[in-house]
């Protein structure tokens, strides 16, 4: 493990049925080789696993240009996929970089805008995969990149997808790796009524935060729902929490966890996702709640599992489709909550903006709450924690 890293978040690649089916690392802008190829070996080590049901698997990593020229040898050329620029084609740097990466066997991505000529024949003939910024030109950019594929049987990716219309129509033309803001962030309908199943969670959130309630009336408020119990013992009894011995009661549970855990784990069941949507939102929705929760502790703000759920509930109006400021009137919250979530106000608001802007790569927009040092292992902590809770609830 390298001692020191800098700044790196992944970004998810999808397939066109939604699931995530590459990943690329976004990394801290001007960093000297070292730091590259502490950031490579970071992500070899400890982002290249993907979770599908019960299975584990390595994920394809786009590597940008900022890295695929630093690539070390002895690496995977199933893991790794070099995304270069052919506008750089003319430097005799690049050129070399280009051969080299070719003659070791990986799979070369070319970046391209449609605002741009097509690549050199020379690398049209040695890539596998042309990954378009979608731009100005809109379809009509995307449809002459596609012919350009066509002619050289190459894979087809784009980035920054707008809308579902051009996100339906660029499978029409063949591309099948898909990344950008609509993916990350799926529209929300106005109108919109959280389900019974998640009104019951809140019911029963809103009853694990009063001093007074008790197990029995816990188990009350869940007595409509078996379904719902039965999941909640499930996940307490998961290799997540390593328990000595098996919980057979939501009143056991409580005595056994105490009420604070386990208003975590009944809050997990709210980012469930409907049938086409992303699983990776679910995913995401966990690092970014359990980053909450452990910046708020390192600047050792008070209750760090608040900062938790409400980080977790940050991404509920993605999840639920339902618009943040509908959302919230239909959710018992506080209101330093409802500014956090509307506003990105107020102590927990602070928190969860330098969360998001970590995952979307915005490094330069951190106000660093703790020492920068401690961002890459904690997003890294994060990641890993997400993964055994996804593989916790698939058994």
């Amino acid at each position: 493990m390298p001692d020191s890293a800098p700044l790196l978040a992944m970004r998810a690649i999808y397939a066109s049925n939604l699931e995530l089916t590459a990943i690329e690392p976004l990394l801290e802008a001007n960093q000297d080789r070292h730091s590259r190829l502490a950031a490579i070996e970071l992500i070899n080590e400890e982002y290249s696993d993907l979770i599908e049901g019960p299975a584990q698997r390595s994920a394809p990593i786009f590597l940008p240009a900022q890295l695929a020229s630093t690539l070390p040898p002895g690496l995977s050329t199933e893991l790794f996929v070099p995304v270069l620029s052919p506008l750089q084609a003319q430097d005799s740097d690049i050129q070399d970089v280009f051969q080299r990466l070719a003659d070791a066997g990986y799979r070369l991505a070319l970046e391209v805008s449609d605002a741009h000529p097509p690549p050199p024949v020379s690398w049209l003939q040695q890539a596998h995969i042309i990954k378009l910024q979608y731009g100005a030109q809109g379809m009509k950019g995307a449809q002459k990149i596609a012919q350009v594929a066509q002619q050289y049987d190459l894979e087809l990716a784009v980035d920054n997808v707008p809308g579902h219309e051009e996100f339906l129509a660029l499978q029409e033309l063949g591309y099948c790796f898909f990344s950008g803001i609509l993916l990350d962030k799926p529209g929300c309908a106005s109108g919109g009524q959280l389900s019974n199943n998640r009104m019951t969670l809140l019911q029963l959130l809103s009853a694990l935060r009063d001093d007074s309630t008790n197990a029995s009336d816990i188990e009350t408020i869940v007595l409509n729902d078996p379904g719902l119990t039965f999941k909640i013992l499930r996940m307490v009894n998961s290799a997540a929490l390593s328990l000595s011995r098996e919980v057979d009661s939501l009143a056991h549970a409580v005595n056994l966890l105490g009420v604070q855990q386990l208003q975590r784990w009944v809050s997990l069941f709210l980012l469930e996702t409907a049938p086409g949507q992303p699983t990776e939102l679910f995913r995401a929705s966990l690092i970014r709640a359990r980053m909450c929760e452990m910046l708020a502790e390192m600047a050792d703000r008070d209750q760090p599992l608040t900062y938790f759920l409400t980080g977790l509930l940050s991404n509920l109006d993605l999840i639920a489709e339902i618009p943040m400021d509908e959302l919230v009137d239909q959710l018992p919250l506080n209101q330093e909550i409802r500014d956090a979530l509307l506003d990105k106000r107020g102590p927990m608001g602070q928190v969860i903006g330098e969360v998001a802007h970590y995952e979307a790569g915005e490094f330069e927009q951190l106000t660093y709450l703790i020492p920068k040092a401690h961002y890459e292992p904690c997003y890294r902590h994060c990641n890993a924690w997400a993964t055994q809770i996804q593989r916790s609830l698939s058994h």
